[in-house]
């Protein structure tokens, strides 16, 4: 199983999908074209349509509008210590970091981006085990 493919298993264990199939993202990409959009482009071809839905299916996870999932709560501490892992990233250009209550929401954002990898990750490697 791909990454992609696992992908759209997530998406679907999530309700942001009613099928995980190929056919069904082939439908959901012709309907996607065949309507009027107020903003953005108005047709995508069907790799421009993957890569905008996979962002949209991490964007819905990171951003916690997946409903009836209970997803692991990320403390203070957890906060805390990725921003210790990665003071590097969280540095100004004069050196001088930044403090963790300044950078909370990208660090939650980060922590559930990697969530959502590893959950996808899951995914694609149970199938392969299970072959």
């Amino acid at each position: 199983m791909t990454y992609e493919e696992a992908e759209l298993v997530f998406a679907y264990q999530l309700a942001l999908i009613s099928s995980p199939s190929k056919g069904a993202r082939t439908k959901r990409w012709e309907e996607y074209n065949s309507t009027i959009h107020e903003y953005g482009p108005s047709f995508l071809s069907e790799e421009a349509f993957r890569e905008a839905e996979s962002t949209d299916f991490i964007t819905s996870f990171v951003l916690g509008k997946v409903k009836n999932h209970t997803f692991r709560t990320i403390t203070d501490d957890d906060v805390l210590a990725y921003y210790r892992e990665n003071a590097d990233l969280f540095t100004r250009a004069e050196g001088d970091p930044f403090a963790p209550e300044e950078v909370r929401d990208i660090i939650i954002k980060r922590l559930r981006e990697r969530e959502y990898r590893e959950n996808v990750e899951a995914i694609s490697l149970q199938h392969r085990d299970s072959q």
